[in-house]
């Protein structure tokens, strides 16, 4: 999600994660996508348009400073 560069729907996401095109996985899935808006790991400005937060792409990328430390 992070290397798409912009926001994706769950359809896609779904395709891309070799879920398939039925209606039950892509359902499925978005109700997972909504609990990780929930909990700030994904954000979702335009309805149905999933894409990941600041907070995971500065985990992902190493900016941001806020590392594992050790």
């Amino acid at each position: 999600m992070i290397d798409a560069g912009r926001p994706l729907r769950a359809g896609h996401l779904a395709a891309a994660l070799g879920l398939g095109e039925r209606s039950g996985k892509i359902e499925g899935l978005r109700g997972k996508l909504k609990r990780m808006v929930a909990r700030g790991w994904l954000t979702e400005d335009t309805p149905g348009m999933f894409e990941a937060s600041g907070q995971v792409i500065e985990s992902q990328t190493g900016v941001g400073g806020g590392g594992s430390g050790g």
